[in-house]
């Protein structure tokens, strides 16, 4: 009996307002970021928006011979063996926040006024043995950092829900639409609520300014 050739497991990827998404925690941001736009937050956003390449392939060669019939029977060349592959990363997001960004969340980016940032999505739990991406992110972003000189952000989504509030579209389950439970707890704000908010810090600035 001969044995039929296993197919190799594709990735699995996430749709979402017609584009292909690597991972589900990178939708419920990039709701996040939509709800960011209306809100006058963020002025844009751009997914997965550059590759960066880390190292170029290399060759690695070996020294060795071959025999020959004719003196001088031996003649020593230099063989390619392996080669060791390009190695590229690509951030999820480069979004670029408006002012009001640090006004009601300075604790949330760490963003540099004026200047775009690049942010990597993680899920809860990204630094478990079976995601090699959580695992190597930290090497990645240091990398581009020290040859491109460009911050990566590390994000996961409840981190960022929690500090902010909890995208409309992400509250529900994808498929049939039930709400998650884990966002009806306290510590996360609805839309609402985070109007509610930053209509309170305004408040509370301009009795500062004013007693200024």
């Amino acid at each position: 009996m001969t044995k039929t050739k296993k197919s190799k497991k594709q990735k699995k990827t996430h749709e979402y307002a017609g584009i292909s998404f690597d991972s589900a925690e990178e939708i419920r941001v990039y709701q996040w970021l939509e709800e960011a736009v209306t809100a006058g937050l963020v002025e844009k956003f751009i997914y997965q928006p550059k590759t960066f390449t880390l190292c170029e392939a290399t060759p690695m060669t070996r020294r060795t011979y071959k025999l020959l019939k004719r003196s001088p029977f031996i003649k020593f060349i230099t063989r390619e063996v392996q080669k060791v592959g390009k190695y590229v990363y690509t951030p999820d997001y480069l979004i670029t926040f408006t002012p009001k960004m640090l006004r009601y969340y300075p604790d949330c980016f760490l963003i540099t006024p004026g200047e775009p940032l690049y942010i990597d999505v993680k899920g809860d739990f990204s630094s478990g043995k079976n995601n090699t991406s959580g695992i190597t992110f930290g090497v990645k972003s240091a990398w581009v950092f020290h040859k491109y000189g460009e911050f990566v952000q590390k994000v996961t989504p409840k981190s960022l829900f929690k500090k902010t509030w909890v995208a409309e579209a992400a509250r529900y389950t994808p498929v049939r639409k039930d709400l998650v439970k884990e966002y009806t707890k306290d510590c996360y704000r609805t839309y609402e609520q985070a109007v509610s908010y930053r209509e309170t810090i305004d408040y509370l600035l301009t009795k500062k300014e004013e007693q200024i």
